[in-house]
């Protein structure tokens, strides 16, 4: 895992020219009702970290999942589908590439698999040309593989400049500050504590990116919030010794977090801000926008390997974590009764 977020900077580098020509190459439609990008998991939340980009397009911007794109959203030929999946074989989001195609609209799939049933089923493709370090721990550079590509498409493709040529920079940058202060942050946590980790409007989806890390590495209890629905509710499912990240990537963001927080440190929890120039314990050397998030999501990347090394567990898939033990027990009696 260190050594996949160590290379991201130079793999980005090496990959983002030719990224640029195969978006550059996709006959878009000239006035699509609706730009929807769409996945599960990772490829979810790398568009809802990139796709504010698009606002200054004519364009309908939309973020959905790939299972609301496949049974819930009333497509329409005019319509534009970005669906990404890295392995290609995501059984949802190749439906909702399916959904696309019987609806007349236009998909494009972002994998690096392009001999993938994805691929098939959309009519153009952007593959990522690179090769996974590894696939058994939380992913990283497959991520920011695919804002790369999402950067690209809306650049090349949808006018809104080549954000993805400072996508290096970011990403090195945010690798490059103090090991202490991660270290700091990450030993606050420990595999019995839930983890919660809070943003507002675009933030959410990093704060999804972060959560999922801890949850793939360590099967740990951890939680995406918005902070203010903690303020309405969510508060009282906290304990002492939980850990919070406030994710202080905008200004009304960093306003609420700031008002939040002596409460949450009165109940007991461990407090990391990650943020700009506001009031952050961890700051990030990034403009507001995607790159404040992104960057956001990196640090969420070296956290969650650093508490690995702190506790001395595994970051791969945890198999032998005690509620996975405990769900393939119930799973087995199930299927025997």
């Amino acid at each position: 895992m260190r050594a996949e977020i160590a290379a991201q900077p130079a793999i980005l580098r090496a990959v983002i020219p030719e990224l640029r020509k195969a978006a550059a190459a996709i006959p878009w439609p000239s006035s699509p009702t609706r730009i929807i990008f769409c996945g599960c998991g990772d490829s979810l939340t790398a568009p809802g970290i990139v796709a504010a980009t698009s606002g200054k397009t004519r364009h309908h911007v939309l973020v959905a999942s790939a299972l609301e794109v496949a049974s819930y959203l009333r497509l329409a030929a005019e319509d534009l589908v970005v669906a990404a999946s890295i392995s290609g074989s995501t059984a949802e989001t190749v439906a909702a590439a399916a959904s696309a195609r019987r609806a007349g609209a236009r998909c494009c799939a972002i994998t690096a698999a392009p001999a993938s049933p994805l691929a098939r089923e959309a009519g153009h493709v952007v593959a990522l040309p690179y090769e996974p370090i590894s696939r058994l721990t939380p992913h990283t550079l497959d991520f920011t593989m695919t804002v790369a590509a999402l950067l690209a498409l809306t650049g090349e493709a949808l006018g809104t400049g080549p954000g993805v040529q400072r996508l290096p920079a970011i990403v090195e940058r945010t690798l490059a500050l103090p090991e202490a202060q991660i270290d700091a942050a990450a030993r606050l946590w420990s595999p019995t504590a839930c983890l919660y980790v809070l943003g507002a409007g675009p933030g959410l989806a990093t704060a999804r990116y972060i959560v999922a890390k801890f949850q793939e590495a360590f099967g740990c209890a951890a939680i995406a919030a918005e902070l203010e629905d903690v303020a309405h509710g969510q508060h009282l499912s906290f304990r002492t010794g939980d850990v919070a990240l406030l994710l202080a990537l905008d200004p009304p963001a960093a306003a609420r977090a700031a008002q939040l927080l002596p409460g949450l440190r009165r109940l007991g929890l461990g407090c990391i801000v990650i943020g700009g120039g506001y009031m952050p314990d961890i700051a990030i050397e990034a403009e507001e926008g995607w790159p404040m998030r992104l960057a956001a999501a990196i640090i969420g990347q070296r956290l969650c390997l650093s508490a690995a090394e702190h506790h001395g567990l595994p970051v791969i898939w945890p198999v032998d974590a005690p509620q996975i033990l405990a769900q393939r027990s119930w799973a087995g009696a199930s299927r025997e009764r």
